[in-house]
């Protein structure tokens, strides 16, 4: 049986659901985006096939903004540029103003297109939104890859000294800081850590990010963090501390870690196993 990657699983699922209900407006929605992300660069019937079904949707729903992204993509796939470019500058005269996610959905895809419209959909996004964490940091990591790495840390570190009691603006220059491979990552990410003890996505963060990786004491208590939080069964805790406590102090784990950390693992699996028989039950 071939193994289905996310999208592609994702499209039988739409597919299934838009057997019992053809017109239902999130499982077309849904569709086309999972059919977009099933679609190879030089499969060229599918992108065509694609603006189809993306102009259906948006006569069906004229105010569903996930179509903009999508049809500009799928016109550059198409080789296309004049018609995406156009599409972009469409898609930002509309009014009223999209929302904050299309217009960073456009400007990653011009990017990702080299349409070179990026800073026009983020001075749209600033001025129908004004600049929040989630534009600062997709416009600085716009900076970093087009060589303004200067400017793009400007950004944010006057942003998050304007927001210092803001843990969104603050998790935006720990993780630009991150990205970038400064110096100031771990640092940054050890204040966070006191600043803001309860903060889930900033804790996650931590957790994940490469320049504290190694650091025992530091990962230790972000964990205790989260399982206060969270609870000691919650699966994701469960498999963080399960690899914390492989890594060890030193990366020498001692008797004891190895046993609990088994204990964790085998816990983990019988829960997933039970989950997935109350599935097959159900179905």
């Amino acid at each position: 049986v071939p193994v289905l990657d996310p999208a592609q699983q994702a499209l039988r699922l739409v597919k299934s659901a838009l057997q019992r209900s053809p017109t239902d407006h999130d499982a077309l929605v849904l569709q086309a985006a999972a059919f977009a992300a099933t679609i190879k660069p030089d499969q060229q019937a599918d992108w065509s096939k694609l603006l189809k079904m993306l102009h259906d949707l948006h006569e069906k729903f004229p105010s569903e903004q996930s179509v903009y992204p999508l049809k500009v993509n799928a016109l550059a796939k198409l080789h296309r540029e004049k018609a995406a470019t156009t599409a972009v500058r469409d898609a930002l005269a509309i009014t009223p103003a999209l929302s904050r996610t299309t217009y960073i959905q456009l400007a990653a895809v011009s990017a990702a297109d080299k349409l070179g419209l990026e800073k026009n959909c983020f001075d749209a996004c600033e001025a129908a939104h004004g600049l929040e964490p989630e534009l600062a940091l997709s416009k600085a990591g716009w900076l970093y890859n087009t060589h303004h790495a200067d400017e793009a840390l400007k950004l944010l570190q006057d942003g998050a000294a304007a927001h210092a009691i803001d843990p969104a603006w603050q998790l935006d220059l720990a993780s630009y800081l991150e990205i970038s491979h400064s110096s100031d990552a771990a640092k940054t990410w050890n204040a966070l850590a006191k600043q803001f003890p309860a903060n889930l996505p900033i804790l996650w963060s931590i957790n994940r990010a490469p320049s504290v990786a190694a650091d025992h004491a530091l990962q230790g208590r972000v964990l205790d963090s989260l399982s206060d939080k969270l609870g000691d069964t919650d699966t994701k805790v469960s498999l963080a501390r399960a690899k914390w406590l492989l890594q060890g102090n030193d990366g020498k784990p001692s008797e004891k870690d190895l046993s609990a950390a088994g204990t964790l693992l085998s816990d983990v699996a019988g829960a997933e196993n039970l989950r997935r028989s109350l599935v097959d039950w159900a179905q």
